[in-house]
């Protein structure tokens, strides 16, 4: 297509080359059957594009975006789905058991061993705490369980009796 043709065939399509504007442009299709044969061929696609064209407005029916939002929400994954995901849940689950490893370390590192309370100058209330089976420190190892259980509690007593504010 030449150039005459080309620069105006927005206006060239639609008319009908017969206004003075148009003139020249007329003048050169007359002699010119390349730029007749596409200017042609281009109305005939334009009448085919205008054929195929919907005879209405084409848009979804009425309450479409109301339901695709309801849609959306049901498939809406729950805050704790995150946990199931195995790019997430496998980390966490080793990050957990590795504090409970190191805590449980630090635990046993700093435990401290408790020696049972000597009765020599103990309070009353710590010889009644220290259960019968385990022996005091410093005192005598009694020859019969039931000999040290009257002993301690004879100490208890006079504890009891003589303790003052």
């Amino acid at each position: 297509m030449h150039r005459i043709v080309r620069e105006r065939l927005e206006e060239v399509l639609p008319a009908t080359l017969e206004s003075a504007k148009l003139q020249d442009v007329a003048n050169h299709l007359r002699e010119c059957a390349e730029c007749r044969r596409e200017l042609s061929d281009m109305r005939q696609c334009r009448e085919l594009v205008r054929v195929l064209r919907p005879p209405e407005d084409v848009g979804p029916r009425p309450g479409f975006y109301g339901r695709l939002l309801d849609v959306i929400d049901s498939q809406r994954p729950s805050p704790w789905s995150i946990f199931f995901d195995r790019h997430f849940a496998r980390p966490l689950v080793y990050a957990a058991l590795t504090g409970l490893v190191l805590m449980g370390t630090y635990l046993v590192s700093n435990e401290r061993i408790v020696e049972a309370p000597s009765i020599a100058g103990a309070s009353p209330e710590i010889i009644m705490a220290t259960p019968a089976s385990q022996e005091p420190a410093g005192s005598a190892p009694a020859t019969d369980a039931n000999e040290q259980r009257a002993s301690d509690r004879d100490r208890i007593l006079v504890q009891l009796a003589t303790y003052s504010q």
